[in-house]
């Protein structure tokens, strides 16, 4: 391929442009969300310091029980003492 075929080919690929996609949103129903003992599940996402994660850990691995079990039942505890 010559230096002209190139500049032909890259002037052709320049000027098509690429199909939009459209992503469509749609809410969850009810019967799509995750259930447990507490109900509906949703998903969290947060920072927290290094220290108090390792610590976390640790004590999930002492109790045989889940981070996201020690989360939910501190987070009820707290709500509870602040009502």
């Amino acid at each position: 391929m010559d230096k002209n075929e190139m500049s032909e080919w890259m002037d052709m690929i320049k000027k098509e442009k690429p199909p939009t996609v459209q992503q469509k949103v749609v809410p969850i129903k009810s019967s799509q969300l995750k259930r447990n003992k507490y109900g509906e599940e949703v998903q969290l996402s947060c920072y927290m310091d290094k220290g108090l994660m390792k610590r976390l850990k640790l004590q999930a691995l002492k109790e045989d029980e889940t981070i996201k079990n020690i989360i939910n039942k501190s987070i009820t505890l707290y709500l509870k003492s602040n009502d």
